[in-house]
C-alpha cells in the first residue's frame, strides 16, 4: 500500500462486526487487493464513518465512498479499514 490513503468505492451489505461497536461491509463480490504486503482477495472490509451514523444502514445493501486506511489484521493477514465519507442505499438484489 502507498503512504497516501486511497479512494475507494465498494458495494455490499453492512453488518455489525464481532464487537458491537464495529461495522463490516460484506462485499457484493470478492475484490482482489493489490499493493498490500500480501496481495489477497477480500470478501469483507471494516468500515468507520467520517462523522455520520452507520447504524441506520445495518442490514442494508449500500455503496460507500471513502478512503482505505489499513492493511493487516492482528494475525498479520490482509485487511482493509475504509473511512466512509458517503453511503447510499442500493436496490435489493434480484434473483437467487
Amino acid at each position: 500500500m502507498t503512504d497516501e490513503p486511497e479512494d475507494i468505492e465498494l458495494d455490499g451489505t453492512l453488518r455489525i462486526g464481532s464487537d458491537a461497536r464495529q461495522f463490516v461491509l460484506r462485499l457484493a463480490a470478492p475484490r482482489c487487493v493489490t499493493g498490500m504486503a500480501r496481495g489477497s482477495v477480500l470478501t469483507e472490509v471494516a468500515v468507520v464513518s467520517d462523522g455520520f451514523d452507520l447504524r441506520a444502514l445495518v442490514d442494508r445493501r449500500i455503496r460507500i465512498h471513502g478512503r482505505v486506511i489499513g492493511d493487516a489484521t492482528d494475525l498479520e493477514g490482509p485487511a482493509l479499514v475504509v473511512v466512509a465519507r458517503t453511503a447510499e442505499d442500493l436496490p435489493p438484489r434480484e434473483g437467487p
